[in-house]
């Protein structure tokens, strides 16, 4: 049985995408972490080989194609200054939390992509148990805008999206 799941492990192990070459399709983190407790140490060698990490810009570049979006589309549905939102979408600046949820909340993309822009930007995922991060889960999963992003963050007595 022991064979069997390693067999398996090895056979899975050699793809980190579920469609080569579709960033978007990638493998669950949990079923890498099952892979690479597994692994032996050719197989981290083999792994590490396939290891392509994607840039914020990159993942947006992905996101806007997935999306049919330009980059000046998502922008107007934001409050963030026109230059400084394509700064973010350069590298430029390093936005703030609440600056790259607003892009996220533009691109109308779902909770996982949203906390993967905010984490390729050295942010915090979103987390429910937070009373703010709990209305922004809420506004993105309800695929509303800013403006009423911001009226629920009021009527909830938080801060408003920066």
């Amino acid at each position: 049985m022991l064979l069997a799941h390693r067999f398996v492990v090895v056979i899975s192990f050699f793809s980190l995408y579920d469609d080569v070459g579709d960033r978007m399709r990638e493998k669950k983190t949990s079923d890498l972490e099952q892979i690479l407790k597994h692994a032996s140490h050719q197989e981290l060698k083999n792994y590490m080989n396939q290891i392509n990490d994607i840039s914020f810009i990159e993942y947006f570049a992905c996101l806007l194609k997935k999306y049919n979006m330009s980059k000046g589309e998502v922008i107007n549905k934001t409050n963030i200054d026109r230059t400084y939102a394509y700064q973010i979408l350069q590298g430029r600046k390093h936005g703030s939390k609440d600056k790259i949820f607003q892009l996220a909340l533009g691109l109308k993309c779902s909770l996982y992509e949203c906390n993967t822009l905010l984490q390729l930007n050295d942010k915090s995922k979103l987390y429910p148990k937070r009373r703010r991060d709990s209305i922004l889960i809420f506004a993105l999963e309800s695929k509303i805008n800013v403006f009423e992003t911001n009226e629920l963050l009021v009527e909830f007595q938080e801060d408003i999206l920066q």
